[in-house]
């Protein structure tokens, strides 16, 4: 097959609200003949901040020489973006191959009567074949979708299971409250294993802590009192993190925005856990290299991208849109899907007195809630708002600019993806 003809295959596979059960999972990667026992794996869950998580840890193997993969999701461009050996995209051929053994031991348990998988379990099954393929010795797992029923929580005896901050998103599939989510996410916790967490709340915590007590499962919480921020730049954190095991030694990272410093934090941690082997020099270069696609990243001089797509996400992006230079007038383009809670999410933007003018946009997909209803929103609660329908020509009229305003695009990782589509990705410094 060419490498078109399988990823066209592959978005034809079910991919929302369905659900097969973790067996399915464990066939398939029981006819695939994988020996996983023989990987080191971390399993990360969580709402926000988990990819970030999976990214940093993988920067910091890499730094050290070893050879890692990195699961994650959602892709921006190309699918291949799920699948990183060394912080770099899988190579096409690669991708190809391990698809085809996929899909033919797909097609050999549906003939079985094995219920066809979804897409999230044929990634996950290529991503591991690949990993397979590149003889990795760490593989990375981001959960797709909550945790206790998410495909990647098929695979046992996991190094440790992370999980970072929590709120509510997909209330559809995890539950309409905070513990429901809680309680979905902390089931990739695993019997007599270790578990690294943000402390958000004590009634979140103690289901964590509970759970793990109910397992014999170490647990460590995680806080933002540990980071000591010593100098903060548009292009990046300079920081010290108080334990003993990172031994005073100043650190970076090559992002500004405030949550990142909380990921930081929780990647230190797991690191320090489970890789106590990992020289500091691997760690302090893995997290200053470290880079995540659409977050907090600046592709151009005035423009930033920020994947915000949940109340949570917004309110964290509000923060570090706060912290911003004082000298930066701050301009919105905004777009969002139908099944967030996005008059939630345009309230919190409109209030924000740093934001002073939105563009709303319809990005491609069904899901998508119109620019005109987004922009009505928005003058709700009182902010000039405008739909626009060519978003390439807004962002090279801002590209042009010689001022110091920022437009800010936020609100769907498909916009994120149609801009990088459009004028390509890369680091401000």
């Amino acid at each position: 097959m060419t490498y078109e003809a399988c990823v066209s295959t592959l978005l034809q596979s079910p991919r929302f609200g369905k659900k097969n059960g973790l067996e399915n999972m464990r066939h398939l990667i029981e006819v695939l003949g994988l020996d996983l026992s023989r990987f080191k794996f971390i399993h990360v869950a969580g709402t926000n901040g988990k990819g970030s998580v999976c990214a940093m840890l993988a920067s910091m193997f890499a730094e050290e020489g070893i050879r890692t993969g990195l699961f994650t999701s959602p892709h921006l461009i190309r699918i291949n973006e799920r699948f990183k050996i060394d912080g770099k995209d899988v190579d096409d051929s690669t991708f190809v191959s391990a698809y085809e053994m996929v899909a033919n031991a797909s097609e050999k348990l549906v003939k079985e009567g094995v219920a066809d998988p979804t897409f999230f379990e044929l990634m996950l099954a290529v991503g591991l074949v690949i990993f397979d393929i590149k003889d990795v010795a760490w593989i990375i797992l981001e959960t797709g979708l909550g945790g206790r029923l998410d495909a990647t929580n098929a695979i046992s005896g996991k190094e440790a299971a992370v999980i970072t901050r929590i709120g509510l998103d997909h209330t559809l599939y995890l539950g309409d409250t905070l513990e429901e989510i809680t309680a979905e996410k902390a089931g990739i916790i695993e019997k007599g294993r270790p578990v690294v967490y943000w402390h958000t709340n004590g009634r979140l915590s103690n289901i964590i802590v509970e759970r793990c007590s109910e397992l014999s499962s170490q647990h460590i919480v995680v806080d933002g009192s540990l980071c000591n921020v010593v100098d903060k730049k548009m292009d990046g954190v300079d920081f010290f993190y108080k334990k003993e095991y990172y031994n005073g030694v100043c650190l970076k990272i090559g992002n500004s925005a405030k949550y990142m410093l909380e990921n930081a934090a929780i990647a230190l941690e797991t690191a320090a856990l489970i890789a106590p082997t990992l020289s500091i020099e691997a760690i302090k270069n893995g997290l200053e290299k470290f880079r995540w696609p659409g977050r907090m990243e600046w592709v151009g001089k005035h423009i930033i991208m920020d994947g915000a797509h949940n109340i949570d996400g917004v309110r964290a992006l509000c923060d570090t849109l706060d912290a911003l230079d004082e000298r930066h007038q701050v301009h919105l383009l905004f777009a969002c899907m139908q099944d967030k809670a996005y008059m939630e999410m345009v309230q919190a933007l409109a209030e924000m007195t740093a934001i002073e003018k939105v563009w709303t946009t319809t990005v491609p997909s069904d899901r998508s809630v119109e620019a005109n209803e987004l922009a009505m929103a928005f003058r709700f609660y009182g902010k000039d708002a405008e739909p626009v329908g060519n978003t390439a020509r807004l962002l090279a009229e801002y590209d042009r600019r010689d001022d110091h305003t920022v437009l800010c695009c936020a609100g769907s990782l498909y916009l994120i993806g149609e801009i990088k589509k459009s004028i390509g990705g890369g680091h401000h410094d």
